[in-house]
């Protein structure tokens, strides 16, 4: 199982000013802090003598860390009670020589928040799960990590998730919410017909980044899948696939699944993901479209498709038609003009008719 290293949440280069400093928080950490910093008190040190030489190990002020451990000792939180910043918490591990209990004290963490004034809390996520794979798929095929600068030290953080599908994002939110405890709104686009989530949350997109190593900005060509996911299980490698083909494969009117991306390497290691599945596939380069690379099979062939989209999303309600015969939404709905087939299947009737 993938764990994840809670403290690399914090970034030093991007986290220069203490008040937006990412806090782990949990009510056991609390405590057992407590009783670390309570056995020195005992012996006729101070708080704000354990502050100065904390301070010194990790470079700030005296009193920004004992404006952290004072409320600790006394149980007086001025607003987010129970929480420590991962900095402060690394200069403490640090003074008392305390790395053996890193462990424990991200087992112990049951939620994450930075310190900025507006921020939210977040579900602490300590391991790579199918859940966060198929998100990571979902991100992959049709995100955007974003950090912009503010002012000087002071970065925004936004993933922002989209598709033409609104049902499609009603999936992903379900997810977020249920992962990482954050509530998100769907939310559609003054541009086009589509349909966006946007999260503005520093420590969810720290995941994105930090554990899941995706970068911020453009990424068409050089997204790949991750190597944390690369290195788990086929299932957690399958639940990333299923969340990139949900939102950018398809499943035409004649039944075939079909995904074409520019990404040659991102497309060759979903296809390896689906030869380790059994599925067998080749790709082609479109001549038509220069650099753009093809996967196309038959869903009757290969009805193992079905595994390969989220469920309640209208392209596995496609993908059922063909399987199953049958499908929870009309057929004339399932193939409409909104979706990317070149004819919509109402009007390919009423030729026949005609």
């Amino acid at each position: 199982m993938n764990k994840f290293d809670l403290f690399e949440l914090h970034d030093c280069e991007q986290d220069k000013r203490t008040r937006g400093w990412i806090k782990l928080g949990g009510e056991g950490l609390i405590k057992e802090i407590k009783n670390i910093l309570l056995k020195d008190i005992k012996k006729g040190y101070t708080i704000y003598s354990i502050s100065d030489v904390i301070a010194k190990n990790i470079g700030v002020d005296q009193d920004t860390v004992f404006r952290a451990l004072r409320p600790i000792i006394n149980n007086e939180w001025e607003r987010r009670k129970n929480c420590i910043a991962i900095q402060i918490l690394k200069g403490l591990i640090n003074v008392y020589n305390l790395e053996e209990q890193k462990g424990k004290f991200m087992d112990l963490t049951e939620w994450i928040i930075s310190g900025a004034s507006r921020s939210k809390p977040v579900k602490a996520v300590k391991t790579l799960t199918k859940e966060l794979a198929i998100i990571a798929g979902v991100y992959a095929a049709d995100g955007t990590l974003l950090r912009y600068k503010i002012k000087e030290n002071s970065y925004q953080y936004r993933i922002m998730i989209c598709d033409e599908y609104k049902s499609s994002l009603e999936i992903v939110k379900e997810l977020i919410n249920r992962i990482f405890n954050l509530e998100v709104e769907i939310k559609k686009s003054e541009y086009d017909n589509s349909y966006l989530i946007v999260v503005d949350s520093k420590v969810f997109c720290r995941y994105f980044n930090k554990f899941l190593k995706f970068k911020y900005g453009k990424k068409t060509t050089t997204i790949n899948i991750p190597q944390i996911i690369k290195d788990s299980n086929l299932e957690i490698q399958k639940s990333f696939v299923k969340g990139f083909v949900t939102f950018d494969g398809c499943i035409d009117i004649g039944g075939y699944f079909r995904l074409s991306i520019k990404n040659r390497r991102l497309i060759e290691e979903i296809n390896n993901v689906m030869k380790k599945d059994g599925i067998h596939i080749n790709i082609k380069t479109e001549i038509t479209r220069e650099g753009v690379n093809n996967i196309r099979s038959s869903v009757l062939k290969d009805k193992k498709f079905l595994d390969y989209f989220l469920k309640g999303s209208i392209k596995y309600e496609r993908a059922k038609f063909f399987v199953d015969g049958n499908s929870n939404i009309n057929i004339f709905d399932l193939f409409s003009e909104k979706s990317t087939n070149k004819i919509n299947l109402k009007r390919m009737f009423e030729e026949i008719k005609l």
